[in-house]
Parts: C-alpha cells; structure tokens; sequence
C-alpha cells in the first residue's frame, strides 16, 4: 500500500510504500476510495498541534470498502461500503449504554496500531485513522456500513464534517423546532450546522458569509435568509 506522510512541520507530504501489519481478531483492513482534508491536518502539518507525534500518515475523514475482517468482527462484511469514525468508544460505559459514546468515559488510544514502512521504520496514524493511504486497518467499532448507493467522496466527510456541524446543532445547542439559528461562515462545518439546523425544524435560518457562491450553496443546505457581511452588517 501507500501513504502520504508527514516528516515535519510546514513540508509536503511524502507518498511512501507502507507495509500493514496482519489483521486482528476486532479489526478490519479497508481500501480507501476517499479522504476529506481537514483543518485539523492542517494544524498538524503547520505545527499548531504539537501533541500529535511526527512523522505521521494524517487523515481522519475517509471511506472505503472493506477487504478483509478478523475472526470477531460482526458488524460489517468483506465487500461492505463503510465510513470511518475518528472517535473511538468503549461501547461499555454509561454514556455509551444511554446513547451518548462521544461522551464515553473510556477513551481509547487514538493512534491505533503502527504501520511500517519497507525499511522498517514505524509509523503512526491520525487518529488512528490515517485515511491518506490506499489501504488501513482500523478496529471494527469505528467502521459504519453504509448503501452502496450513496457516493464515497461525499459519505467520507460524514466522519468528521458532517457530524461535527450536524452534532452542534442536535447535541451541543439542543435547537429546538421554530428557534432562530444565525450561521457566521458558510465553509464545510458552517453548512452542516445549516442542515443540522433544517433537521431539527429551526426557522429561520440565516446564513452569514462574505462570498455570494457560498451563500447561494447554503440555500441547498437549508438556509430561509442569507446576508452578505462584506456589503451589510449582519448583526443589526
């Protein structure tokens, strides 16, 4: 397989033969199809997050179809369409049994098993994930089946995105039918908070930005009302 590594800080990423280590029994190889690119790879790769080891195979946003299962794997099958999860649960904890593994108590490693490259020099992955590769192995309770309709490139933004800004509307904000929701920003989280706010029954919702191509993109997401800030002010 191969990889787009980080070697350090503000440098381009390598594209290197990566040797995968044998499956375990709980885990599953996919080939990846797509990889959204973050801002949080971002922050890595400008040396923002200096907690996250380097080198490093970065990517956390992917979809793929699944190659291989360990013995124990009972979720999905070989040939399954998955989207990967970058957050890791127990399954087991309160917060877990009532609903709410974002909030489990019991955080699991989030670097996942080394990959090696073909010298033997031993690689991390983000999150555990490192969707900038051809190919990974992830444990099965961060792998989702999904249709085999819905396309790849679009379902790998669902794992970070799409939940991040769906999430703080349903989760974090609890809106209600009928509130008011503002939108500041209309990029890839700003309009998944528009669609979150659609869900959850919000009118109106108004989209804020300083770019009429992504105001106009934000009335396919859900927004009633949107405000150009570089030609009014949007808070009146």
């Amino acid at each position: 397989m191969k990889a787009a590594v980080l070697y350090d800080i503000n440098t381009p990423l390598k594209i290197e033969r990566m040797v995968l280590p044998n499956i375990e029994n709980d885990q599953v190889r996919i080939r990846l199809v797509a990889s959204g690119v973050c801002h949080s790879d971002w922050h890595v790769i400008k040396g923002e997050w200096p907690f996250i080891p380097i080198p490093i195979i970065l990517g956390h946003e992917g979809a793929g179809i699944v190659e291989e299962i360990g013995s124990a794997v009972n979720n999905v099958k070989v040939g399954d369409h998955v989207v990967l999860s970058w957050k890791r649960n127990c399954g087991l904890c309160e917060m877990c049994q009532v609903g709410y593994p974002n909030l489990c108590d019991v955080p699991a490693d989030q670097r996942g098993h080394p990959y090696f490259l073909e010298n033997g020099r031993q690689m991390d992955k983000f999150n555990g994930l490192g969707t900038f590769s051809t190919e990974t192995i992830v444990p099965q309770d961060v792998v989702i089946p999904i249709d085999k309709e819905i396309p790849l490139p679009q379902a790998a933004l669902v794992g970070c995105g799409v939940i991040t800004g769906v999430g703080a509307v349903l989760n974090t904000a609890n809106v209600q039918p009928g509130k008011s929701v503002a939108v500041f920003g209309c990029g890839g989280v700003g309009l998944n908070v528009i669609q979150g706010a659609m869900i959850a029954g919000a009118e109106p919702i108004i989209a804020i930005d300083i770019l009429d191509n992504k105001l106009e993109l934000s009335k396919q997401f859900g927004a009633t009302h949107t405000v150009n800030s570089s030609q009014v002010d949007p808070v009146m």
